[in-house]
């Protein structure tokens, strides 16, 4: 007699179904096909078996002298339907040297670490960072400080490194996932935390957060006009020139507005605010097409002298006064770090 697929001798089908619905389904990832735990098409009878069993592939086929349960071949059909469509995303989807599931890191295909496994050069990623420039503005007014000081941006005033070491910072950028907000190392994964920003740059890390909307044009001359004093024809000609397809040389003023009353600047949560900013550039970053890095990388620079120490030519400070932020105990040289130096020091971590 024809047996259809799963059926057990001697059994009905119907009770094989309740038997099936009960019996969980597990997903068929990657993994648990190489194991041998997903649901793997059944042979049925050779073509050497019972008469009228066979098909020109050797399965199973049915019979009209077989009753078969449409929910069962329902489920099957639909079940085969995903363990193939796996299978297809397992070759397309699986990176030789990288992730085999791709279930977590759904972006991969667009990873800079992808391309690189690819054979493809990296990127020459520009660092976008004005640490000389800031440098030359040397310290606060006496009339600006106290507005400063309320703010809650004080410590930043002295925390500037001139040269953002662009090997080191960029192999940490090759390991950054958006999907986990992690950076992917041998032992495992690691991240900026709130923790670190307080630690860092003593920045408050408790308050309220800003709401960044978009200002109309009205508002937003005016904002530059009584906060920064241009004047109004140069006002009007910068934000023309904001609001069109060059606007990238231009600053976002919607920013400005919140510094309209700088006595409650220091209830925002200033450090949230960097560490969010950071990931959002970050996660930019690490894609294969993106050339430049913006943002404050003093933050990330430090945070990787911080918490690893052989790496980066950074000189170490020995009059540091321990009550200042962790970020003000190092110094960049002129001199940079290698990609392939990092690299080669990133892999070699245990």
């Amino acid at each position: 007699m024809v047996r259809t697929r799963g059926a057990h001798r001697g059994g009905s089908s119907s009770s094989h179904a309740e038997a099936f619905e009960q019996k969980p389904r597990q997903r068929p990832t990657a993994s648990i096909r190489r194991r041998g735990k997903g649901h793997h098409r059944e042979s049925g009878p050779s073509s050497h078996g019972e008469a009228g069993s066979s098909t020109s592939h050797g399965e199973a086929g049915p019979s009209s002298s077989t009753p078969i349960d449409i929910h069962e071949e329902q489920e099957n059909i639909i079940h085969h339907e995903e363990v193939v469509a796996g299978q297809d995303h397992d070759v397309l989807g699986g990176f030789p040297g990288g992730p085999e599931d791709t279930s977590l890191l759904t972006g991969f295909a667009n990873h800079v670490a992808c391309a690189i496994w690819d054979g493809q050069d990296r990127v020459d990623m520009k660092l976008v960072s004005h640490g000389k420039k800031l440098k030359r503005f040397g310290v606060c007014h006496a009339v600006v400080k106290p507005f400063v000081q309320n703010s809650g941006l004080m410590p930043l005033c002295d925390i500037i490194y001139e040269y953002p070491d662009k090997g080191l910072i960029q192999a940490f950028v090759e390991r950054w996932h958006r999907e986990t907000d992690n950076f992917h190392l041998p032992f495992g994964e690691m991240t900026v935390t709130l923790d670190d920003i307080f630690v860092l740059l003593h920045l408050p890390i408790v308050g309220g957060l800003l709401s960044n909307e978009a200002l109309d044009f009205d508002v937003a001359l005016e904002c530059v006009i009584d906060l920064l004093g241009v004047e109004l024809s140069k006002a009007s000609s910068e934000l023309n020139h904001f609001r069109g397809p060059h606007s990238a040389s231009s600053i976002n003023v919607s920013y400005l507005n919140m510094f309209a009353d700088l006595q409650s600047c220091g209830r925002f949560a200033w450090g949230t605010i960097a560490l969010t900013h950071l990931y959002e550039q970050l996660s930019d970053a690490s894609l294969a097409h993106t050339k430049q890095l913006v943002g404050y990388l003093t933050l990330l620079q430090s945070w990787i002298y911080e918490h690893f120490p052989g790496l980066g030519r950074k000189q170490v400070l020995d009059n540091y006064d321990e009550q200042r932020p962790r970020a003000t105990h190092y110094v960049t040289p002129r001199l940079n770090c290698t990609l392939v130096e990092v690299r080669a020091q990133l892999d070699a971590l245990t």
